[in-house]
């Protein structure tokens, strides 16, 4: 359904988005409510204030436009991108209406995380400051013209971002307009023709054995917080964990008789991480001295790693602990807490596993994004070569008298 403009008797201005409401009042009191889809009531609120000069297609808003409700959604911040100090076009809050349609889509169906919806709220952030300072208006979704688009292709590199930021963002606006053309707001993703900058694959970062020994065993063994880190460390190289599967476990997640972990990765998606005896016996000492705060917040009970206050520990915690020992050892500062999720792949390719079991492990979607790492598995590979070919086998010499000159001779 199209959207449109109507009057209400009680004085209010509605725009009908979709089966989605935005209810502009006199005053915040006496705003109102609308029919809407399941997915909720999306309802923006501010006094209305005409004037003379105002065009036909200007409503003036105050700031409080921004009063979003979408539950714990990151909305998308309105006040930053007014055409003026309190002028805000029709055609700039269908586009809004349009991405927080897009976001709870994400959200409720597409069972998104909440740092999916952060970097797609950042690219439509980045959208939106180019039509606002380049083309000088934000535009209806309809009127989304391929000419613009490839401008902003050309904004993204004046701006210097790294071509995987220019290919995600591309790919968020395919996404979106996927959705818009699917709910009628378009009648084709103008997105679509839009060209990926090729992308090199950067060979992933990862720790040697040894260095990897040397990084678990720095921590102090007698304090509380040198058990902590030892049981993270050990984590999340033992089960390959990414931080933030790492920061959302709860001690209710760790079978202790069968020795794994219960991990939600992307998309909420859950899989079964088995963990080695260093890290069983890492988290059994942390356990024995770990302290829980009787307030803790409802997110925070029953969380596996605490901090010194007794609540769950944040991704950006387990980063400057790990630069913490890093300096402490003198191993590479490129070193991350992902990095011990890349040497969990390589060393387990390294003493050869499959590639399809660490794709499981890892908890990759694809196999292709699992076959990185036979690119850093030298050695496998080498011991592969070694054993596999006639001609290379370690202990294979050339018999006595022979040489390669008799031999291409001889043939």
């Amino acid at each position: 359904m199209p959207a449109k403009w109507t009057s209400q008797e009680t004085g209010s201005v509605v725009l009908q988005h979709n089966q989605r409401s935005l209810a502009f009042g006199h005053s915040v009191s006496s705003s109102h409510s609308f029919p809407s889809s399941s997915l909720g009531t999306q309802v923006f609120e501010a006094p209305l204030r005409r004037t003379k000069t105002t065009p036909s297609n200007l409503i003036r808003v105050t700031p409080y436009l921004t009063s979003m409700r979408s539950n714990d959604i990151s909305s998308i911040d309105l006040r930053g991108y007014r055409k003026s100090d309190d002028v805000l076009e029709i055609s700039t809050i269908q586009m809004y209406a349009a991405i927080d349609g897009f976001l709870r889509y994400l959200k409720i169906e597409r069972n998104a995380s909440e740092l999916t919806l952060k970097s797609y709220s950042e690219d439509f952030g980045s959208l939106l400051d180019y039509f606002r300072d380049r083309v000088g208006e934000i535009v209806d979704p309809a009127q989304v013209q391929i000419p613009q688009l490839r401008g902003y292709v050309a904004y993204l590199h004046e701006c210097d971002y790294a071509k995987t930021t220019i290919a995600r963002r591309l790919a968020s606006l395919r996404s979106f307009f996927r959705y818009c053309q699917r709910e009628g707001l378009v009648s084709s993703n103008p997105a679509k023709v839009l060209r990926t900058p090729r992308i090199g694959r950067k060979l992933p970062h990862f720790l040697t054995t040894d260095q990897i020994t040397q990084l678990l065993e720095s921590p102090p063994a007698n304090q509380v917080e040198g058990l902590r880190d030892r049981a993270i460390l050990e984590t999340l190289y033992s089960a390959g964990l990414r931080v933030a599967e790492l920061v959302g476990l709860n001690v209710d997640h760790w079978d202790q008789d069968a020795n794994v972990i219960r991990v939600f990765g992307k998309g909420k998606k859950e899989r079964i991480a088995p963990i080695g005896r260093f890290a069983a016996k890492a988290l059994y000492r942390w356990l024995e001295v770990r302290e829980e705060a009787p307030d803790a917040g409802l997110k925070d009970v029953g969380a596996l790693f605490l901090n010194r206050f007794g609540t769950r520990l944040t991704t950006r915690s387990i980063g400057r602990m790990l630069e913490k020992y890093l300096k402490l050892t003198g191993l590479d500062k490129l070193t991350t807490p992902h990095t011990l999720r890349h040497s969990f792949a390589t060393h387990l390719l390294d003493g050869g596993a499959d590639l399809r079991s660490v794709q499981e492990l890892l908890g990759h979607k694809s196999l292709t994004t699992t076959q990185i790492y036979t690119h850093v598995s030298n050695k496998r590979l080498k011991d592969t070569y070694e054993h596999a070919h006639p001609h290379a086998a370690k202990n294979q010499r050339p018999a006595k008298g022979s040489s390669a000159g008799s031999d291409q001779g001889s043939k």
